[in-house]
């Protein structure tokens, strides 16, 4: 994972970049086609706007982690998930989408930058 580190330190350490770069973007490519299929196959049809909601929530789970920390991230992912049970044992499942985004706005006022991020985007912790 050097590319993520250091580009300028990659040639001297023998990673081709010319030859990483489009590798990573096709196996991502790659990863995201295989991840389509199997989402339309479980529901058994395919709308242009399918994965709209999936995609909402992700953002949403990294919004509330902390941009830029992927333990952040897993432990945004993981509370939404505590507050969709939640909201639907004590709410409903018609109040499971106010119960995520309330939280989203709420940690947004409160820590703008995410609960384990830095104090700027792109700075490490």
């Amino acid at each position: 994972m050097r590319k993520a580190d250091d580009e300028a330190g990659d040639p001297p350490v023998g990673v081709d970049i010319n030859r990483i770069v489009p590798l990573v973007f096709l196996t991502s490519g790659l990863f995201a086609a295989l991840s389509g299929v199997i989402f339309a196959l479980n529901y058994r049809q395919v709308q242009p706007f399918m994965g709209e909601l999936v995609g909402l929530k992700g953002i949403s789970a990294m919004i509330i982690g902390g941009m830029g920390n992927i333990w952040g991230s897993i432990a945004g992912g993981l509370i939404i998930g505590l507050v969709e049970v939640m909201s639907i044992g004590y709410f409903g499942a018609d109040f499971v989408d106010i119960a995520v985004y309330g939280l989203l706005l709420l940690i947004l006022f409160v820590r703008p930058a995410g609960l384990f991020g830095g104090a700027l985007a792109g700075q490490r912790a």
